[in-house]
């Protein structure tokens, strides 16, 4: 009995039990036989979907033009299990295929892997303050932190300002100036004019910096809070004397200190180091004595001269300076101390 199969090419195949072989003209079994021979395969062509021979002999395999599946049948056409899972087929066109498959795979497996590569890379430098950083946000068209108010610079150069402290690559610790700075004064024991003069120092040094001062309103904290931490909290403005601040005890040029400001500064995970808070400290009985006097520009200069050290600034040599320690009668930003405090508030956004 022959089993009519399209699915076969023309060419002997091996019979049942292995001792003979007989032909298949390529749409039926003609009937005709020889003696079994050394085996041979048929040459095929390219492989069409149907039933092939199995690599044992045992039976017949079904392709379906893309993958060999789990149909089989045995000679005369009856559905069989294979004992051998090696069917006949021509398995270098299999293998050259599923090669270039894996090649496309591997490709595009190193295509996507160098993207997120890139993109994580980009997303890094864009979160990084400063130069690099800036200019990655640029190039992929992000704009990040803006400065809230404009950068500042000098009408005049001068080199007579210095820094109280710098970081690892030597520029001065600064504010961030897409953030304000907030300020809260502490009234106990200020004098009756207090507000006028603090909040026309604060705007002095906010315009001369190009930071945005905010003023949250008064406050119960002493000097003491503010220093140390690594939160952001209101600069403190505070009336006090040396048992509360040893440091308005000290003598500078054989005089009395009127006041004395700074700020804190913290580095985060690697982040640029920067200042989250500070504090004025204001002598009561200097104030007390140039407010009875109405010395207005007087007051007004001290506590300019200390938020020059809240953002930054150190004392200089030169007398012709705000910054000088010793107040010689000067009641506005010089030369020197403009050209710092622009420098002071040309920091990074973070």
């Amino acid at each position: 009995m022959t089993v009519e199969d399209d699915g076969l090419i023309a060419g002997w195949y091996a019979t049942p039990d292995g001792l003979s072989e007989r032909w298949h003209d390529g749409r039926r079994w003609t009937g005709v036989t020889r003696p079994a021979g050394p085996r041979r395969r048929p040459v095929r062509g390219p492989m069409p979907p149907g039933w092939y021979e199995t690599g044992d002999t045992r039976g017949l395999r079904y392709y379906d033009g893309r993958q060999w599946t789990r149909l089989t049948k045995d000679w005369q056409g009856r559905p069989a299990a294979m004992d051998s899972p090696h069917a006949y087929h021509r398995a270098h066109q299999v293998s050259r295929g599923r090669s270039r498959a894996k090649s496309r795979s591997s490709f595009y497996t190193w295509l996507v892997l160098g993207v997120v590569g890139v993109l994580i890379v980009s997303c890094a430098l864009a979160l990084t303050p400063g130069g690099a950083g800036d200019a990655v946000r640029r190039a992929i068209g992000i704009k990040g932190p803006q400065r809230i108010l404009p950068a500042v610079v000098p009408s005049e150069a001068s080199t007579s300002y210095a820094f109280m402290t710098t970081d690892s690559s030597g520029d001065p610790v600064r504010y961030d100036p897409c953030r304000p700075i907030h300020y809260a004064i502490n009234p106990d024991g200020a004098p009756s004019d207090y507000a006028s003069f603090i909040q026309s120092a604060v705007a002095a040094a906010q315009t001369a910096s190009g930071l945005e001062f905010v003023y949250d309103g008064v406050s119960s904290d002493l000097w003491a809070s503010r220093q140390n931490g690594t939160d952001e909290r209101p600069v403190l403005i505070g009336f006090s004397d040396a048992k509360d601040v040893p440091a308005l005890a000290e003598e500078e040029f054989g005089k009395h200190v009127a006041g004395v400001g700074g700020s804190l500064s913290v580095s985060v995970e690697g982040r640029l180091a920067h200042y989250v808070t500070g504090a004025v400290a204001l002598d009561r009985s200097s104030f007390a004595r140039l407010s009875s006097r109405g010395m207005v520009d007087e007051e007004r200069a001290i506590v300019m001269h200390e938020l020059g050290h809240v953002l930054g600034l150190a004392h200089v040599a030169d007398p012709n300076q705000l910054m000088f320690a010793d107040n010689v009668g000067k009641t506005t930003y010089g030369d020197g101390d403009l050209a710092g405090l622009a420098i002071a508030g040309d920091g990074s956004c973070r």
